[in-house]
């Protein structure tokens, strides 16, 4: 996945400013998410798939902006997991899976907003208390990170996905950030 990371997301408290996720300079806090369990190069478990969470201060989320990410399908795995969040409201859009045969299936992947709650569908591995800002303060409000599975077509081995066309862009636009993507 990083190689497709475009923006940065999440800061120590004591580098706020390395980070902007939504555009207005606030970001997810790497310290209040060691709190509740997630880590750098940790795995995050949800909806029956395993995660790796990013590192810090450093480009860690894709902007959905219909770009296709391959990937080393895994034999056997019956869903694909999304580790993800939005800014600036809910998000959705179509994601197309391809398999190695050539085959495709398609499935609509949804992100409440990070200072919302989950819809259905929608799994909350991690809320923290507070987020990061630019000016280096944290502002005390509850912010999450969500999954979302789809579901596999039997069979086959996943060779990529396409991900919907949100936005290119963090500024004034509802955004969805893609962390991290597994399968179970």
């Amino acid at each position: 996945m990083s190689d497709y990371y475009g923006n940065t997301g999440i800061s120590s408290d004591a580098s706020q400013s390395c980070a902007n996720l939504d555009g207005d300079g606030y970001s997810f806090s790497a310290d209040a998410l060691a709190k509740a369990g997630v880590t750098a190069g940790g795995n995050v478990t949800s909806g029956g798939v395993s995660f790796t969470w990013p590192a810090s201060c450093q480009p860690d989320n894709v902007l959905a902006a219909g770009q296709t990410i391959l990937l080393t399908g895994k034999a056997g795995a019956t869903m694909i997991g999304f580790l993800g969040t939005s800014t600036d409201g809910a998000t959705s859009g179509p994601v197309t899976i391809t398999y190695t045969d050539g085959s495709t299936s398609t499935a609509t992947l949804s992100f409440s907003d990070w200072a919302g709650t989950a819809a259905q569908g929608e799994n909350t591995p991690a809320s923290i208390p507070y987020r990061n800002s630019g000016s280096g303060t944290s502002q005390s409000l509850t912010i999450s990170v969500y999954e979302m599975s789809l579901p596999l077509t039997a069979g086959q081995t996943v060779a990529s996905v396409t991900l919907p066309y949100v936005s290119d862009n963090i500024n004034g636009n509802a955004t969805m950030h893609i962390f991290s993507i597994g399968e179970g």
